[in-house]
């Protein structure tokens, strides 16, 4: 989750690109593994256990309808979120061209009714 906080998304507050970290490292428990508690670059470095993973994706895996990947899979395929590789074919060369992306997405969700207006 890589920075999560930003102050385009406090009411009124001017949009200027600069993105206020909060970043994490969250493990498949949804647990945070290391955060940034605060603004600024900070090198954030957690422990994500693999084996963990694996091991509790193969319990999972023995218990029907627990552990579903077509499920997870179509949940992502269908999330209203930021588009997933948004900038693959082009990439994001100045931080002015982020606000719009995320202006447009605000819109979208407005649209799809996940926000409403005040």
């Amino acid at each position: 989750m890589a920075n999560a906080g930003s102050e385009q998304f406090r009411p009124g507050a001017p949009v200027t690109g600069m993105n206020r970290g909060h970043s994490a490292l969250i493990d498949y428990n949804g647990a945070f593994a290391s955060h940034a508690d605060g603004a600024g670059v900070v090198p954030l470095l957690g422990r994500i256990d693999l084996g963990a993973l694996r091991r509790a994706r193969a319990r999972a895996a023995r218990r029907p309808g627990i552990f579903r990947p077509d499920a997870v899979a179509q949940a992502y395929a269908d999330f209203p979120g930021f588009p997933l590789d948004c900038f693959l074919q082009t990439p994001m060369m100045l931080p002015g061209e982020g606000p719009a992306l995320v202006r447009g997405q605000i819109e979208r969700l407005f649209e799809r009714g996940v926000f409403a207006r005040p």
